[in-house]
C-alpha cells in the first residue's frame, strides 16, 4: 500500500527501519516478524526537493543565535551525507583517528546501507563531535522542529517554494553540492553511500526549474559569445 503512495527512497526507508526493530526484538528474545521482507517498487516519482543554498548552510553552521551543538550537527548533515537517523545513533566512540585524519565508523546495523561504510571527517567536525555528543538530544521525528527554530533565529525561511524543508534536505544539499563541484556520478554515489548508482542518478541529478533556466541562459550566452 504505501509503494502506491510513496517513492522508492521513502519505501526503502520504511523497510529499514523495519529491519532494524526486528533485530532489536531479535536481541530482546523475541520473534524478529520482518525476517523475509519483499522490497516492492514504488510507483510515485520523486519530485524535486526542497533544498538548502552553500549561504544558508553557512548560517545554520555559524549563526551564534544557534546553540553550538545543533550547529555542529547542521554542519555534520550538510558536509558529510549522514542522514538524521544515523546521526542520532552516533556517538564519540564512533570517532576513530586514522593517520593524521579522523573516521566515523558507524556499525553497520547503524547505517541504511547496513554496510560499515566509514566516513572521513576533518579535525573540526571529529571535535564537535567528540565535545557535544550527542548531538541529536531529541527524538528523531521532532529534529523539523529544532530546525526550524534555528532557521528562524538565523533569518532564513523555513518554506522554499511552499515546502518546508526538513533536517534530511541538508543530505541532498550535500549530495548535490557534490555533483554541483563537478565529481563523477560514481564518486558520488559512495559518498553518498548508496548501494545503487541509480538512486544517485534519480534523486539527486535532477534540475529545479530556476536552476535549469539559468543553466540555459548560460548556455546561450557562452555559444553566442563563441560565435
Amino acid at each position: 500500500d504505501l509503494a502506491e503512495r510513496a517513492t522508492q527512497s521513502t519505501v526503502d526507508d520504511v523497510l529499514n527501519r523495519l529491519r532494524i526493530f526486528g533485530k532489536w526484538k531479535e536481541e530482546e528474545g523475541s520473534e524478529n516478524p520482518f525476517t523475509n521482507l519483499a522490497r516492492p517498487r514504488a510507483s510515485k516519482v520523486a519530485r524535486d526537493r526542497a533544498t538548502f543554498t552553500a549561504k544558508e548552510v553557512k548560517i545554520l553552521t555559524t549563526s551564534k543565535a544557534i546553540p553550538e551543538h545543533r550547529r555542529i550537527l547542521w554542519g555534520i548533515l550538510a558536509w558529510t551525507g549522514l542522514r538524521p537517523i544515523e546521526a542520532s545513533r552516533m556517538t564519540a566512540q564512533h570517532i576513530v583517528q586514522s593517520g593524521t585524519g579522523w573516521e566515523l565508523r558507524l556499525p553497520a546495523e547503524f547505517q541504511k546501507s547496513r554496510r560499515p561504510d566509514i566516513i572521513e571527517l576533518d579535525s573540526a567536525e571529529a571535535r564537535g563531535i567528540r565535545n557535544h555528543s550527542p548531538l541529536v538530544r531529541c527524538s528523531v521525528d521532532h529534529l523539523g522542529r529544532f530546525l526550524e527554530k534555528d532557521m528562524e533565529a538565523g533569518g532564513l525561511k523555513i518554506k522554499q517554494a511552499g515546502t518546508k524543508r526538513t533536517p534530511y534536505d541538508l543530505r541532498s544539499f550535500f549530495v548535490s553540492e557534490l555533483f554541483r563541484q563537478g565529481l563523477d556520478p560514481e564518486t558520488v554515489r559512495a559518498l553518498a553511500r548508496h548501494r545503487r548508482i541509480e538512486t544517485t542518478l534519480n534523486h539527486y541529478t535532477r534540475f529545479r526549474s530556476n536552476e535549469a533556466g539559468a543553466a540555459r541562459k548560460l548556455a546561450k550566452a557562452k555559444s553566442l559569445s563563441a560565435s
